[in-house]
């Protein structure tokens, strides 16, 4: 099996360099965390653990990140 860059997976699953993919990086990244927290039955736990993990900077980016989901849930849809 192949690791595809997210540049490199396209709508269907087919796999080639385009100019544009289907999904950001950022929607790849957030997507492999989403099924990283599917594989356990606890997720509050796993995400205390995670956030026990990220430096000051990063936990202060999650804070922002987490406000801004709360005023606009879908933030790309400039809602």
């Amino acid at each position: 099996m192949v690791d595809l860059h997210p540049a490199q997976v396209l709508a269907g699953g087919r796999a080639a360099l385009a100019p544009h993919a289907v999904r950001s990086a950022d929607d790849y990244t957030a997507a492999l965390l989403e099924q990283a927290l599917d594989t356990t039955a606890d997720r509050t736990g796993a995400l205390v653990r995670f956030a026990g993990r990220l430096d000051p900077d990063e936990a202060a980016a999650l804070r922002a990140a987490l406000t801004l989901v709360e005023r606009d849930p879908d933030p790309r849809e400039g809602g």
